[in-house]
């Protein structure tokens, strides 16, 4: 299918699949949305991260890993299942 294809909507673009729907990406996958995101997901949700997950809001910031050093000017939620430490 040559190198690029582009796909360019005026206004709206819907998919519908049947069954399945399967996208391999071998390098980087960038989505950018510039209005809202809604998900409607009627069984489970897998979700696997080898390296660290960051999700960045504009009220704050929610990372997930084994360990994590974070500062901050004002308050600190830690939801932890292992012991904490504070230095």
């Amino acid at each position: 299918a040559g190198m690029n294809i582009s796909e360019s909507a005026g206004v709206d673009k819907n998919t519908l699949i049947g069954m399945m729907h399967n996208i391999s990406v071998g390098g980087n996958q960038m989505l950018k949305v510039t209005g809202d995101v809604f998900e409607n997901i009627d069984g489970d949700l897998h979700s696997e991260v080898k390296k660290d997950r960051n999700t960045v809001g504009h009220s704050g910031f929610v990372s997930q890993s084994e360990s994590t050093e974070f500062h901050s000017n004002n308050d600190i939620q830690n939801n932890s299942t292992e012991n904490t430490t504070q230095n």
